[in-house]
């Protein structure tokens, strides 16, 4: 059986050899490289065919093949609504000329400001200016229609 596989598996690799000796190591060395290269050809459909499907694609039906994937390595769902990161505003203390970013994404660890998050969001965020030193009231639940106030649109929520 060791020389009929021999001989299949130089077919199918595309060998043109009528007789294959099994002492032919340049045999079994093309062999192991062809299955380990026929498995990571796999492999990348794989990947590819699991990045498509999570991308929204009907990977199925589609040409993989010639399919140009280009990977965001961002987040595979994108936002069209902010995260509401609170049901409630938060009261800040501004000073006077100084500039503050509100976060309009939600997704900040720095509520109600921005920290960067929203990099990989089409969301950016609210440069706000105090005309005054006083306590304000920002939106946190992020669906005001006074952003960067709150408005009371989060007891809608």
């Amino acid at each position: 059986d060791a020389d009929k596989f021999a001989v299949f598996a130089a077919r199918r690799l595309g060998y043109p050899i009528v007789d294959v000796e099994l002492q032919n190591l340049n045999f079994y060395a093309a062999l192991e490289e062809a299955v380990t290269i026929y498995a990571n050809e796999l492999y990348a459909y794989q990947t590819r065919d699991n990045y498509l499907t999570l991308e929204g694609a009907d990977s199925a039906n589609m040409d993989i093949e010639n399919t140009t994937v280009v990977p965001s390595l961002g987040r595979i769902i994108k936002m069209s609504d902010p995260n509401i990161a609170h049901r409630w505003p938060l009261k800040i203390t501004v000073e006077e000329g100084k500039k503050y970013f509100w976060c309009a994404c939600g997704l900040s660890e720095n509520q109600p400001f921005c920290d960067g998050s929203h990099k990989d969001t089409d969301f950016r965020p609210t440069k706000y200016i105090a005309d005054a030193s006083s306590d304000v009231w920002f939106c946190c639940c992020k669906h005001s229609d006074n952003k960067p106030f709150c408005d009371g649109t989060h007891k809608k929520l």
